[in-house]
């Protein structure tokens, strides 16, 4: 079972290695926000969106606000000052609304300046489930008046997303790692596990035989904890011997 990347121009990706230096930083709540990497990240600028709060722990605070459409037929609409060039746009999501438990449930379009950038997002089925955190990665060009104009189009219900990152290609852009297996004893006693990355926070997604489990800070004493580049397993719950582990993500 792998996670789903969707990254388009994927033969320039390993040109680049992410440093963390976006220009742009963009939650959809109305308040700034600092994550745990010391990333500012600044409120919704977008239109036609209504705030959906998502109580929870998550790796990252951006996770505990989506923005979604506000009137039905009238698309979200992010208007970001970009000087004319490509870029790397980010699309952190999440679907927050726990009714939303099967495929195609929540279908929508982003647009980047009037043209389809990636169709048919369907969250619930890229993030494996509800209420877990998804990214999604393309490259889009700025239009010559020196605005990058992103567009959420619904298809099916609303169309929502968490946050939105935004830099220019010639900076270091995202690695994304699958199906890694992780460097550790699996042998019901170890529960420290080695990645050969630091992730970007809210993008790992780890798999136990098959099955995807949460990974957080552990401090709810059930997900896994990533501290840097380990997984650490909660104490008396480690991997038994003969068990399979697989991670995705982004570093």
């Amino acid at each position: 079972m792998t996670r789903r990347r969707f990254i388009l121009l994927a033969a320039l990706v390993g040109w680049f290695a992410h440093d963390g230096k976006s220009q742009v930083h963009m939650s959809a709540g109305t308040v700034p926000l600092t994550d745990a990497r010391g990333v500012s990240w600044t409120p919704n600028i977008c239109t036609g969106w209504n705030a959906f709060p998502n109580p929870g722990t998550y790796s990252s605070p951006i996770y505990n606000t989506t923005a979604y459409t506000a009137v039905s037929g009238v698309p979200i609409t992010c208007i970001f000052q970009a000087p004319n060039q490509l870029y790397w746009v980010i699309f952190h999501l999440i679907e927050a609304v726990k009714t939303f438990n099967i495929p195609q449930r929540r279908l929508f379009d982003i647009y980047a300046n009037g043209i389809p950038l990636i169709t048919n997002v369907d969250i619930y089925t890229r993030a494996g489930g509800v209420e877990l955190p998804v990214d999604v990665t393309a490259v889009a060009p700025s239009s010559p008046d020196g605005t990058l104009t992103i567009s959420f189009r619904q298809v099916q219900s609303s169309a929502l997303f968490a946050a939105i990152e935004l830099f220019p290609l010639w900076q270091e852009g995202p690695h994304t790692t699958n199906n890694e297996i992780p460097v550790g004893v699996i042998n019901g006693d170890n529960n420290s596990f080695s990645l050969a990355h630091k992730p970007i926070p809210g993008t790992v997604c780890l798999y136990l035989n098959g099955l995807r489990i949460a990974v957080g800070d552990g401090s709810d004493g059930v997900s896994v904890a990533l501290s840097g580049s380990t997984l650490l397993f909660p104490p008396g719950v480690p991997p038994q011997a003969g068990d399979s582990l697989l991670v995705d993500y982004t570093y």
